[in-house]
């Protein structure tokens, strides 16, 4: 049995993807064989991705394509991911989120039952794994996050799936991403921490390893945003998701 499904939807990031998967290769070529990657690719223009993923050297790699007449955010691509994922334990991901360290072999270790596991995700502006590796302080983007992090026990634990893992088991307890997100721009993320919250799923927050978010171009769709925020108020009363204190057992707001 594989140890790991990696599943990452995926939308037109040729170069983020390919330093990605450099780090995979980085950490992980010597268990390569234990390791499946699914990448959902949601209409990027070209399939680029197909060949960078082919050429990544790992043997369970699974490409699938989306003909959509438009673009949605990850929620489809997650959960057919997870419908085709062989190993029970699954890491959530994206393609522009580099390991800066040893996740997977974390994840194995660290899997429970009941158990949502998120790591640290830091942000960096494009630049090749080896350079980030050199020095990822050199890239972190300070100026747009609480201490450049997107995820991070002590400065952003929102507990958003930049890179998290848990069990197929604990993702259908809690009914998947919810599609009604999926036409829409963004909040499915934060929907899916408080759904897992409402399950009582267990949160751990890891600051180390870490994963490092690199910039890339966006795709602004402000009628999607409000779209899906819409949703997300009705759903839950709230104006935005939820931030943990640092042991992701209290809500700070």
């Amino acid at each position: 049995m594989l140890d790991i499904s990696v599943i990452m939807p995926y939308f037109h990031r040729p170069e983020q993807l390919k330093n990605t998967l450099d780090s995979y290769w980085h950490f992980y070529h010597k268990e390569a064989e234990d390791i499946e990657i699914i990448l959902i690719d949601d209409g990027s223009p070209t399939e680029e991705a197909r060949k960078i993923l082919l050429r990544s050297g790992f043997p369970h790699a699974s490409y699938v394509r989306l003909d959509r007449e438009k673009r949605g955010n990850p929620t489809v691509p997650f959960n057919m991911g997870v419908e085709m994922a062989k190993s029970p334990l699954l890491l959530l991901t994206n393609p522009e989120n580099m390991h800066l360290g040893n996740v997977i072999d974390d994840a194995v270790e660290n899997a429970k039952p009941n158990t949502y596991r998120c790591y640290a995700c830091r942000t960096v502006r494009q630049a090749k794994f080896s350079d980030v590796m050199r020095d990822p302080m050199t890239f972190t983007l300070f100026a747009e996050t609480p201490r450049g992090f997107y995820q991070h026990s002590r400065h952003s634990n929102r507990m958003i799936y930049f890179c998290a893992l848990l069990t197929k088991e604990t993702f259908l307890k809690v009914g998947g991403i919810d599609e009604r997100y999926s036409d829409g721009y963004a909040w499915e993320d934060s929907d899916f921490v408080l759904r897992m919250r409402e399950a009582n799923i267990n949160f751990e927050a890891v600051d180390s390893p870490e994963v490092a978010h690199q910039e890339h171009a966006r795709f602004p769709d402000s009628d999607g945003w409000a779209r899906n925020h819409k949703i997300f108020k009705e759903r839950w009363g709230r104006e935005s998701g939820l931030v943990f204190a640092p042991d992701s057992k209290e809500v700070l707001r």
